[in-house]
């Protein structure tokens, strides 16, 4: 049973634009691997890299995808999954997309939903995107009425206008909503100390990686130094990591996404190691497309974690799933590739943003241009064995 891959790369814009200690995002640039099997069934999945958050890039990603694809597409599904989860324990962003699909069309999550009711829901948390204060008001109330319980907002861009904004977006919440900060690593520990200290703790659910990924200690230091609990999100690149968090003793939760943790399979192992140290895993990235999002998804349901962060869908200006997720307190993915799912990957010719050369991997590589919703750019690399279009 060879596999047929179809790789895109898409550019989505943000409806309205993100911004964090990391700078301001206004679209996010995405790999997608398609995988058919002989029989019918299909996965899809991808990997958002995001830059300074991530050591791959875009352009990492998909180079490293059109090399490895020719020497899978004439395996059996489990050799070629097995071939590129060896390959993404040293670069799991790389081949995460290729790997989680092939997983999900093996039947993956599934074997993650089985005996989950079909309209099982996931909690997610809701950002505050507003940086004016007089615009902050309305959106939690807007956020608040629509059911979010957990609400998260930026900080690490201004010391005093951060802690104005977070203290703002408490009283709005009156408790209604509990808050998460997310430092994205831009403190050293005094500082990130001297912050979190003229934090009200009431109504606070975690702060997340307050220093940079590489400062074990300083994270340590933040997390002993405050009642709010602490969150890894840069530190934690795999189960490795994960151990030594658990080992520091001081963290109470690590986050997990599709890209981190390479396939479905993975993100169970992390859940399953993190809660053997007294850890609780948070799943979700709020940089995706609605693919990883759905995917991180699936793996919830069998989870009984705090509110997911697989909000980056409800951000985006365009979706790739048939039907669309919908942008609500609670997510519910179905335990099933709806049929049909994929078809929004199938597109006109438009602006290329990879070309790349036809000739580099033989005759029976296939490159066509695609385009997405909007006239945004992107590229499908289409390998089969018997050298046709998928």
């Amino acid at each position: 049973m060879p596999i047929s891959v179809s790789l895109f790369v898409v550019s989505t814009p943000l409806i309205v634009p993100y911004v964090s200690s990391l700078g301001v995002t206004a679209a996010i640039d995405s790999v997608l691997a398609l995988v058919r099997l002989d029989d019918g069934r299909q996965g899809c999945a991808e990997v958002t890299p995001i830059r300074g958050y991530n050591e791959e890039t875009v352009d990492q990603v998909w180079e490293s995808l059109i090399g490895v694809v020719p020497g899978l597409v004439g395996l059996q599904p489990q050799a070629a999954l097995a071939r590129l989860e060896l390959l993404a324990s040293a670069r799991p962003y790389s081949y995460s997309p290729l790997a989680a699909a092939i997983e999900i069309a093996l039947g993956g999550l599934s074997d993650v939903c089985r005996g989950v009711d079909q309209i099982a829901e996931v909690p997610i948390i809701a950002p505050v995107l507003s940086q004016h204060v007089s615009a902050v008001p309305a959106e939690v109330d807007a956020l608040l009425k629509a059911g979010y319980t957990s609400l998260k907002l930026k900080a690490g861009m201004d010391f005093e206008a951060d802690l104005d904004r977070i203290a703002l977006v408490q009283r709005c919440a009156a408790q209604a909503a509990r808050i998460r900060v997310d430092f994205n690593g831009a403190y050293d520990a005094e500082t990130a100390i001297r912050f979190v200290e003229r934090i009200d703790s009431r109504g606070m659910e975690l702060i997340e990686q307050p220093c940079a990924s590489d400062d074990w200690k300083g994270n340590l230091r933040v997390a002993r130094s405050t009642s709010i609990p602490t969150m890894l999100d840069e530190s934690i690149r795999g189960i490795q990591d994960i151990r030594r968090a658990g080992e520091c003793g001081g963290f109470r939760f690590f986050k997990m996404k599709l890209g981190k943790f390479p396939t479905p399979a993975s993100l169970d192992q992390a859940y399953a190691t993190g809660e053997a140290l007294g850890m609780q895993g948070v799943i979700g990235n709020g940089a995706a497309t609605d693919v990883a999002c759905w995917v991180e998804a699936q793996v919830a349901l069998r989870h009984h974690g705090p509110a997911g962060e697989m909000n980056g869908f409800c951000k985006n200006a365009e979706q790739y799933l048939r039907p669309a997720l919908e942008c609500r307190a609670v997510l519910a993915p179905g335990a099933r590739v709806p049929s049909g799912a994929y078809s929004a990957l199938r597109y006109d010719c438009a602006r290329p943003r990879y070309a790349g050369n036809p000739k580099e991997c033989g005759a029976r590589r296939n490159i066509r241009k695609q385009s997405v919703s909007h006239s945004l750019a992107s590229i499908i690399f289409c390998y089969a064995e018997n050298n046709s279009a998928i």
